[in-house]
């Protein structure tokens, strides 16, 4: 939603709009176009065809593609290009078909190396956060009634990963509660076994560490999922003087495994190539779990670069991998623990009344420290987001 508009006026500013020049090679395999700024982009013709934007090829409202991959000819040519505010390109074997591109649309998805730098292993983010004052912190009153506070807040999010919101009332009743409120600033909230909306208080009968007053170490929350949630939004509700302790915890695991990798890259080989076992087996509950997923605990893109990290010591089982791998893994995976607990860049914060903590669930860590209520009461509110709804602009 509010990421959507975001990306769209980012998106409106750096198009261009005086007209490239096109030219094809004599095959029709590659169409050339020559932007005003003189780079040049190179653009396939079977990748022209099979994301052609004329009405006969996709909807006019919702985009979806009308082409049956296994009707279009073997060989794909481009017979003939112009430029007259779109794209005009006209095909050696379907005579009766004239494609169609936005210029803006080529520009933001050409893949030429002259106009996409190569980044191989460059960082993906270049802002993290190393302490609680770099925390960017907002009045839930802005975030709510203020669209340029809003987009501000979740520019903020999506590039240091963590945000504060103060204030947020406490809801009563059957009154809508203030973490779903700034959940759906964003998108709509993931639904998982924990429900719609989840407490984090000390039970009798827990059915997650949370639900005590045992400290936990760094971790994120549903590894196990094959695609875990990608924000969450942790409430504090009630918090009262006489609980001693529960400090939370945060830490970019990003920026930790990012200066792991340089410092031990041997280590960070093995991590990000030997798959861990994550998991949630537990039957005696409302809504009986039993998952299983294996990942590496370093996930790369197509260009070496870092962008999850998969961190959770509490849900993993046991190895499924080779038994030459075992020992190895072990080796790396006991240093990068002792890694993280000892890094600078950890965050410890005192839980405030009214705070809504917001967090990328898949490159900020988080735990608590022990606490004690001493008759006291110690209440948070959750919710997730999904990476689809957050990190999809789109």
């Amino acid at each position: 939603m509010a990421l959507r508009i975001l990306w769209l006026q980012v998106r409106r500013c750096s198009s261009r709009s005086l007209i490239p020049s096109v030219q094809t090679n004599s095959a029709g395999s590659v169409l050339h176009v020559k932007w005003p700024d003189r780079e040049e982009s190179r653009f396939h013709a079977a990748w022209l065809r099979i994301n052609c934007q004329s009405p006969n090829s996709q909807h006019i409202n919702n985009e979806q593609k009308f082409i049956a991959p296994h009707t279009l000819p073997r060989t794909i040519s481009i017979e003939n290009a112009w430029i007259k505010e779109k794209l005009f390109v006209s095909w050696r074997h379907e005579p009766n078909h004239l494609s169609e591109f936005r210029l803006d649309w080529l520009q933001n998805n050409c893949y030429s190396s002259r106009m996409k730098p190569i980044a191989r292993g460059k960082p993906v983010y270049d802002r993290y956060c190393t302490s609680e004052t770099e925390i960017p912190s907002y009045s839930y009153t802005d975030v709510s009634r203020k669209f340029d506070v809003m987009t501000s807040w979740i520019k903020d999010l999506y590039e240091i990963g963590i945000t504060v919101i103060k204030n947020a009332p406490i809801s009563a009743g059957n009154n809508k509660p203030a973490v779903q409120k700034v959940a759906e600033l964003i998108g709509p909230i993931m639904v998982t076994s924990y429900g719609k909306i989840f407490y984090v208080r000390s039970e009798e009968k827990a059915i997650n560490l949370a639900y005590t007053s045992v400290e936990l170490d760094l971790h994120m929350d549903f590894p196990y999922f094959i695609t875990p949630p990608g924000v969450q939004l942790l409430h504090c509700i009630e918090c009262s003087d006489r609980v001693v302790g529960g400090e939370q915890m945060f830490l970019d695991t990003l920026l930790a495994a990012e200066d792991y990798r340089k410092t031990f890259p041997h280590y960070f080989a093995i991590l990000a190539s030997t798959k861990a076992t994550f998991q949630k087996i537990h039957y005696d509950r409302e809504f009986p779990m039993h998952r299983v997923y294996q990942r590496t605990h370093f996930k790369l893109n197509d260009l070496d670069q870092l962008v999850e990290v998969f961190w959770s010591p509490a849900f993993e089982g046991p190895l499924r991998i080779s038994e030459e791998l075992v020992e190895p893994y072990y080796e790396a995976y006991f240093h990068f623990s002792r890694f993280l607990h000892e890094h600078p860049a950890k965050i410890k914060r005192k839980i405030e009344l009214g705070d809504v903590v917001v967090f990328n669930n898949v490159r900020i860590l988080h735990g608590r420290t022990q606490f004690e209520l001493n008759g006291g009461s110690r209440h948070l509110q959750g919710a997730y987001i999904s990476q689809d709804e957050f990190f999809s602009p789109g």
